[in-house]
């Protein structure tokens, strides 16, 4: 008989997930002996169940372009996405990084640069595809009271550090006739970016391999500036968030994501947990100063921070969806830069930068009640006001700070 599909399935969520389960020395030893007859198998052109049923299983431990001669693999319909995945996405992949456009070849953030080059991330699949609406509707339904007149009937989007690509094909398909342009650092995050992008049928996005830090002279301008989860990535975020505000088009708006301080205490203390020596002075317990980042670290990572107490706050890192892959949890719990932020800091750079806040986007439509709740006539841009809610409830922004803001129109 064929390969179970069930089989199939679980490799293929064992590479969604980069292989994140435990995995025993027996384990390791069967699967390097099985790969060494897989790959005995396709130099000799062996083609059948016997072969399948060795790469599923081999696929369940580690990605298949990790055999030699996987290139000449002839499967069953059946396993046709497992290869797909694992081998002729990944090669599609680097192909499209290597051609990709470049903006400017300086890097400000080599070690940025290279986790993201060692690692994409997300790794998505699936986008929310909504009828595309003009982007003054799209503002006016989260800001019904906003004045605001789009500065063109086609707007010009920028999502700066686009990553693998999935807020770019947000905005690419969310704004009718957007003409987007998308940059990241990592020129395999735009690897997947193009490969996803092409696979989906959308072709209004122009992907760029281009450094935030080196757009000061560029001459192009924007609409609409994006950038989530990415400046505070930077050594300077200030200056990087300065260069953004320089790109956008008289009477353009931009859309930030930073994170939070509060929101995010109790990751940082499962960081710190993390990041501890573990007693044996090599100093390979945790994260920032335990030399690399390995596989072996994020999986004996996660499982220490699992093996806490069910009301220990460290352990809430769990409650984060990038806690189940090792791209993920390296995102999350090993960055090699991060800064936080308090609502207070952040109106006082928004001041020096002379942008006006407009707004937050809400995962949790209830927020605006339960502050209005709080405190009777608030006004919703009163960022001093949501630092005292947030204070009180440091819940709200364990995500990130999502939210808009425009040049001053003081200026």
């Amino acid at each position: 008989g064929r390969v179970p599909k069930f089989a199939a399935a679980l490799a293929q969520q064992c590479f969604i997930t980069d292989y994140a389960y435990a995995e025993t020395p027996d384990e390791t030893q069967a699967v390097d002996t099985m790969a060494a007859r897989a790959e005995a198998m396709l130099q000799q052109g062996t083609l059948g169940q016997k072969l399948e049923s060795a790469l599923t299983a081999i696929a369940m431990y580690r990605p298949l372009n990790t055999l030699a001669g996987i290139e000449k693999a002839v499967v069953s319909t059946e396993l046709a996405p497992l290869l797909y995945q694992q081998s002729g996405g990944p090669a599609e992949e680097a192909a499209l990084a290597a051609s990709v456009a470049v903006l400017s070849e300086e890097v400000s953030e080599p070690a940025v640069r290279q986790q993201y080059e060692d690692a994409p991330y997300p790794r998505w699949l699936t986008t929310d595809r909504k009828m595309p609406v003009p982007m003054a509707a799209a503002v006016g339904a989260l800001f019904p009271k906003l004045d605001y007149t789009p500065g063109a009937a086609t707007p010009r989007i920028l999502v700066a550090g686009c990553g693998t690509g999935k807020q770019a094909m947000d905005a690419a398909t969310q704004y009718k006739d957007a003409q987007v342009t998308a940059i990241d650092i990592s020129r395999a995050s735009l690897g997947y970016a193009r490969r996803m992008a092409a696979a989906d049928g959308v072709d209004n996005i122009a992907f760029m391999a281009a450094d935030i830090m080196a757009l000061g002279a560029w001459e192009a301008r924007f609409d609409l500036v994006e950038s989530s989860g990415v400046l505070h990535h930077l050594q300077d975020p200030e200056a990087g968030w300065r260069n953004l505000c320089g790109l956008l088009a008289p009477g353009g708006l931009m859309k930030v994501a930073l994170y939070s301080t509060l929101g995010r205490r109790d990751l940082q203390a499962a960081r710190d947990f993390v990041a501890r020596d573990d007693g044996n002075g090599d100093g390979n317990g945790g994260g920032k100063g335990g030399g690399a980042v390995t596989p072996e670290r994020i999986r004996q990572a996660r499982a220490d921070i699992l093996a806490l107490a069910e009301d220990d706050p460290r352990r809430r890192a769990t409650r984060y969806s990038d806690y189940f892959s090792l791209r993920g949890c390296r995102d999350l719990l090993f960055n090699v830069r991060e800064q936080d932020y308090s609502l207070l800091e952040l109106a006082s750079m928004m001041r020096r930068l002379h942008l006006d806040f407009i707004g937050f986007q809400f995962a949790d439509i209830n927020l605006p009640a339960r502050l209005a709740a709080a405190h009777p006539g608030a006004r919703l841009d009163d960022l001093a006001l949501w630092h005292e809610f947030e204070t009180a409830n440091p819940e709200i922004f364990s995500g990130m700070y999502q939210f808009w803001c425009r040049p001053s129109l003081a200026n």
